[in-house]
């Protein structure tokens, strides 16, 4: 009898996904009108990417965005396979997909952590954002989804997995800098750790996740900090309005599921 009613919950979970899913895209495609950051920020970037190459462009002037570079590789290579220019469709579509896998990964740690599947996974449409970010083509998602894969290969202590986790790392960070929180709290993870502390093998074997941290570190240095020069008004810093956003976000979006 449980095992039918969880079959169930599952069903009906992966049916409400795919029906919201469904919905929104649609609505998206066929609304057809960039928001104000795509049509100033991000398609300008495909374009400028697709017409100047991808790095030229990430180290050139023009860099036309806050965020690093990473979400736009795949539309842009999309749009270089099929030789026509990036375009409203492409981006968001690729979102779509991007979106749709970074929930279900959610669901999927989420049943491995406590052993099973319910309508508490709802507690990530509450990540402010997300929704928004799904069906246009804003990039705060894609940080996510490679911090939830950094999450999921770091469940098991592997070299192999270890190492995955370091470029999944580098990857967020290369889609959204404040990934780079990962790194610190895995860092305190592995001291508080005491078995690390008494095997120096296991140390060597977490340097491995760090390795691939010198990707983001090789942009940081050409761009001289953060974000690009063109947009350094944007880099990220300690104010008390960001604390108090901070406390606003955690408090106002989790109090309707608590």
């Amino acid at each position: 009898m449980k095992t039918e009613i969880k079959s169930n919950t599952s069903a009906s979970l992966f049916v409400l996904v795919i029906s919201i899913y469904i919905i929104f895209c649609t609505i998206s495609l066929f609304q057809g009108n960039p928001k104000i950051d795509e049509y100033r920020n991000h398609l300008p970037v495909l374009e400028g990417m697709y017409h100047q190459g991808f790095f030229n462009y990430v180290l050139g002037k023009d860099y036309k965005a806050a965020n690093t570079p990473l979400p736009y590789l795949v539309p842009y290579l999309i749009s270089k396979v099929l030789s026509i220019n990036p375009n409203l469709y492409i981006a968001r579509s690729v979102n779509f997909i991007f979106s749709f896998l970074t929930v279900l990964l959610f669901i999927f740690l989420m049943k491995k952590i406590s052993g099973r599947l319910d309508w508490s996974f709802l507690i990530f449409l509450f990540y402010p954002y997300f929704i928004k970010t799904s069906f246009a083509f804003y990039l705060s998602l894609y940080g996510v989804f490679f911090l939830l894969l950094s999450i999921y290969l770091l469940s098991k202590e592997t070299e192999r997995r270890i190492l995955g986790a370091g470029f999944s790392s580098a990857a967020g960070i290369l889609s959204q800098q404040f990934i780079a929180a990962l790194v610190p709290a895995y860092f305190f993870s592995v001291l508080i750790d005491k078995r690390s502390k008494r095997n120096y093998s296991g140390l060597v074997k977490h340097i491995l996740f760090f390795v691939p941290l010198i990707i983001p570190l090789v942009l940081f240095k050409l761009w001289g900090g953060l974000t690009h020069p063109s947009w350094r008004f944007h880099n990220p810093t300690l104010d008390m309005t960001h604390v108090t956003a901070s406390f606003v976000i955690i408090g106002g979006t989790l109090l309707p599921f608590t």
